[in-house]
């Protein structure tokens, strides 16, 4: 446990502080409904403890872990980043199939410049426990790819 602590405090420590903070939503698809997730998820937290900004929840006020979104909440938004968190069966190709005609995703500059990423299950979905380090190292890595967050 104390490993784990103190591989997420390193990889918190190596988050730059210059520059404009990585603006980010969190996916999540549950039954053909887009939620995104809040800071009161275990997703959001991360996001938020790595100096990122959670657009479906910037104050970090919600209390639901998710938010229904829509295509035009979406793209209202404009995030830098989308992060899309395994949940059952569901990967960044599902979302491809169910969005990827869609005009309005189209136009996501995050989908035109490729930054869609997917948040493995066992790291963000699933209580990570002993894996902290690794799930905090993934996302740092994703939203500060110009820094080295290797232990």
């Amino acid at each position: 446990a104390d490993k784990t602590a103190q591989g997420v405090i390193d990889v918190v420590s190596r988050v730059p502080e210059e520059g404009q903070a990585p603006r980010a939503i969190i996916l999540v698809l549950s039954s053909d409904v887009l939620k995104a997730y809040t800071g009161a998820s275990q997703p959001g937290v991360i996001l938020k403890e790595l100096g990122g900004v959670n657009l479906a929840d910037p104050d970090n006020t919600q209390t639901a872990a998710s938010v229904e979104i829509s295509m035009e909440d979406l793209y209202a938004l404009a995030p830098d980043l989308i992060f899309l968190s395994e949940f059952g069966d569901t990967n960044l190709d599902t979302l491809k199939e169910l969005y990827g005609e869609d005009p309005v995703w189209n136009s996501l500059d995050a989908v035109k410049e490729n930054k869609l990423f997917s948040l493995e299950k066992a790291l963000f979905h699933n209580k990570a426990n002993q894996k902290y380090d690794q799930s905090y190292r993934t996302m740092a890595q994703l939203l500060y790819p110009d820094t080295d967050f290797a232990g």
